[in-house]
């Protein structure tokens, strides 16, 4: 709000506020100071309101998706399942900070009007479910499966989730129902850092790649490189895993850290020995390095880096990429 070019800001869920911001600017409609969840300028000053109470997702419109260039899209077809995002609170997460940590979850029956709508209006055969922790509700998965396996269609469709929220039954069970591929949030190959920042064990890991991948399901799974007490031992073991997950048949995708404001890592970098090194914005897209840490600086960083992608065989135009 203090960049010049900036007159509103939302805070939080954003679809009743900028209705209401819509019908302000417009028509005149009501006051700034009544508009839940605005962020505004008001004489110089800058002032939040509080923010709404939480949405029923149920009761929300499908995206305007016609309203999109939908031809420039390599994933077209996106379904969000629940709001409130991922209870897990990761450091390095901003889901949490945006959203509170409170995952509301659609009612089934509704998720899959909007799939049908997908295939009958747009032809979609292959669906992505974009929650951040789509298994986190073991019954409510069941219940969406039961409904994905009633339909007279064809249908493939992708997830994300984390390694100890599945198992080999609930694995086969999804494959039995469309699911073609799945993203796991691994993060570190070292299990010192993995117990740090995200509370998993490598066996997890292996398990659900091999669990996943006997079901038949494309599998990918995701690493961040660096964490506040990552060192050059710590990031050579993430490769080896790297190379190990590779030999089981999945994906390995790479990103930098980003500290994103609102998350552990940003709020409490000073303690953790992380220095920021962005002056912009625009470079927390985590395809650039934006820290150092107190056991490596951006060079060391940027050199394992490239010997992770030589020898792991990233290549340098999708390493950075998601499903």
């Amino acid at each position: 709000m203090k960049e010049e070019s900036v007159d509103f800001v939302v805070v939080g869920e954003g679809e009743r506020t900028m209705v209401k911001l819509a019908r302000y600017i417009l028509e005149g409609e009501g006051g700034l100071e009544n508009i839940e969840g605005l962020g505004y300028k008001d004489g110089g000053e800058l002032r939040i309101n509080e923010r709404g109470k939480p949405l029923d997702p149920d009761k929300l419109p499908y995206p305007a998706r016609e309203l999109f260039p939908l031809e420039f899209y390599r994933d077209k077809w996106t379904v969000l399942t629940s709001r409130g995002g991922c209870p897990f609170k990761c450091p390095f997460c901003a889901v949490s900070a945006i959203w509170g940590g409170s995952k509301r979850a659609r009612d089934p029956k509704k998720i899959m009007d909007e799939v049908e709508v997908l295939i009958r209006k747009y032809g979609a055969n292959y669906i992505y479910f974009v929650d951040d922790t789509f298994t986190l509700y073991r019954e409510w998965v069941y219940s969406l499966l039961d409904l994905l396996n009633e339909l007279d269609y064809s249908l493939k469709w992708g997830c994300s989730t984390r390694v100890d929220l599945v198992d080999k039954e609930l694995l086969r069970n999804m494959a039995a129902a469309g699911c073609s591929a799945i993203q796991y949030g691994v993060e570190s190959g070292s299990q010192r850092i993995l117990d740090s920042v995200k509370g998993i064990k490598k066996e997890q890991v292996l398990e659900a790649v091999k669990a996943a991948k006997d079901s038949g399901m494309d599998v990918v799974c995701s690493f961040m490189i660096p964490f506040p007490e990552d060192t050059k031992e710590t990031l050579r073991e993430t490769k080896e895993f790297m190379k190990k997950l590779r030999r089981l048949g999945s994906r390995v995708l790479l990103s930098y850290t980003a500290p994103f404001p609102g998350t552990y890592l940003y709020e409490h970098a000073e303690e953790l020995g992380i220095k920021i090194l962005a002056n912009s914005w625009d470079e927390f897209d985590a395809k650039h390095n934006v820290i150092e840490t107190k056991y490596l600086s951006n060079r060391d960083i940027q050199k394992l880096v490239e010997e992770i992608v030589e020898e792991v065989g990233l290549k340098s135009y999708n390493y950075f990429n998601y499903f």
